[in-house]
């Protein structure tokens, strides 16, 4: 047992057996900075007020401090309230960073595809899912995509497949 599961067993009601459902428990709790600061404080006994950090990303580090936690009484590991801090401020910094290369990503291929033309694009989308899709899935995925008609969407598909060299 450590700080973490002793704080779980404070909170009346809370299913600390789970951890799916301690974090559904969390998650009406209140989520300004404040609060958040004094949970992690009640959790691990440390204060992490002076972090400079967006209060979403401080209710997530509040999470994998309590799911740190857990895992390690569920393991029987015998783990210190600043290596808890430490492996989840990891784990935070590493989903966040994942958001923001994933936001980067989507926002330079809107800026990419905003200059293609709706054959090109029709083309690109041919080439990534040639495999995947049948024709109808096809001309339905490009209809969607270019903002088509059906009809559009065929000529736009079979101009695609012989640009592809099917026949």
């Amino acid at each position: 047992m450590n700080s973490v599961t002793n704080y779980l067993t404070t909170l009346k009601g809370c299913p600390a057996d789970s951890l799916l459902g301690t974090i559904q428990y969390l998650k009406h709790m209140s989520v300004d900075q404040q609060a958040i600061n004094e949970r992690i404080i009640q959790a691990i006994g440390i204060d992490v007020s002076g972090m400079t950090m967006p209060v979403e990303q401080r209710r997530y580090l509040f999470f994998y401090i309590i799911q740190t936690g857990w895992h390690a009484a569920n393991r029987g590991e015998d783990i210190s309230e600043e290596l808890i801090l430490n492996k989840a401020i990891e784990a935070n910094n590493a989903f966040f960073a994942q958001s923001f290369v994933r936001s980067s990503i989507m926002a330079e291929t809107t800026e990419r595809r905003q200059k293609m033309s709706k054959g090109e694009l029709a083309y690109e989308l041919y080439c990534d899912n040639v495999d995947k899709l049948n024709r109808n899935e096809m001309i339905a995925l490009i209809s969607k995509e270019i903002e088509t008609s059906i009809p559009g969407a065929t000529t736009y598909y079979y101009g695609a497949k012989k640009k592809f060299g099917e026949k």
